[in-house]
């Protein structure tokens, strides 16, 4: 049975623009924020088994902008036992936020599996040359208050290989908790799509200006990531069955049932950049 699943992710003004404008203006598809409480999706996609994600991670956001606050929701990947691989534009106006770790229905007043941060604005780090207009490098890192306790329900995704370039044709998988249609609620429990990367040439002709800092998936069949999952994982499965990071959910065409492709943010470009701020090792 086909189940309708579309992504929510945090970006302010998703308006309709010609497609080579797309890239240049301030166009957040995935974080169409609406002042009070922000929800989002993924389209076309299967609800998770619980541990079948260990490294997602769920950012509730507080925003602060001139005389506006409101909250936001956006997905991140567990990187190690102490950061959270998120995207820029889901820290842009952030001044606290709420990590949800181990969860697998983000509404359920209590789960076993999951471990809750409160954390502060010193403890979001945005990459310096992030700029919120062409939304490049759209990239970001939180630091947990405190070291977390790995287990089977809250684990790392494993960094690409700086070398790691020819990902073209492959099959990734995204996952998060966004509305199940562009006209339908955020989902409680989180949900994944599988889609093939796409050759950034193609994806100019539906953006006009695509980076060395950023990748695409398709977004056929009512199959992409929509509102609500900006920062959320992109992930790959490697012969040996672990599962690597190789980009963030971005921005993309505001409407996300027309099976437009979703621009990502290209992990493995931006490994020095990780490696400068967390001390992971770069292979």
């Amino acid at each position: 049975m086909k189940v309708s699943l579309v992504f929510s992710v945090c970006l302010a003004g998703a308006i309709a623009l010609p497609r080579n404008d797309i890239n240049k203006k301030n166009v957040k598809l995935f974080e169409k924020e609406e002042f009070l409480r922000l929800e989002r999706r993924i389209v076309g996609g299967e609800i998770a088994t619980p541990k079948q994600f260990p490294y997602q991670v769920g950012i509730r956001t507080n925003k602060i902008k001139g005389i506006y606050v409101w909250t936001s929701w956006c997905g991140g990947a567990l990187i190690s036992d102490q950061f959270v691989l998120t995207a820029a534009h889901c820290l842009d106006n952030t001044v606290s936020a709420v990590l949800y770790l181990g969860s697998h229905n983000r509404n359920a007043s209590f789960e076993m599996t999951r471990e809750m941060f409160q954390v502060k604005k010193e403890n979001f780090i945005m990459h310096e040359k992030y700029d919120p207009i062409i939304i490049e490098p759209d990239i970001g890192l939180i630091r947990l208050p405190k070291k977390v306790e790995l287990n089977e329900y809250i684990n790392i995704v494993k960094l690409p290989k700086a070398g790691q370039l020819h990902l073209v044709g492959r099959v990734a998988v995204a996952s998060g908790w966004g509305k199940t249609g562009d006209k339908e609620p955020t989902s409680d429990v989180l949900r994944f799509v599988y889609r093939k990367i796409l050759d950034n040439n193609v994806c100019k002709k539906f953006f006009g200006l695509i980076l060395k800092t950023q990748l695409c998936v398709e977004g056929s069949d009512r199959k992409t990531t929509c509102q609500g999952d900006s920062g959320g994982p992109l992930i790959i499965e490697e012969s040996d069955g672990s599962k690597v990071v190789v980009g963030l959910t971005s921005f993309g065409r505001p409407t996300c049932e027309q099976g437009f492709p979703v621009v990502f943010t290209r992990v493995n470009v931006l490994l020095k950049w990780i490696n400068k701020h967390t001390g992971i090792s770069i292979k």
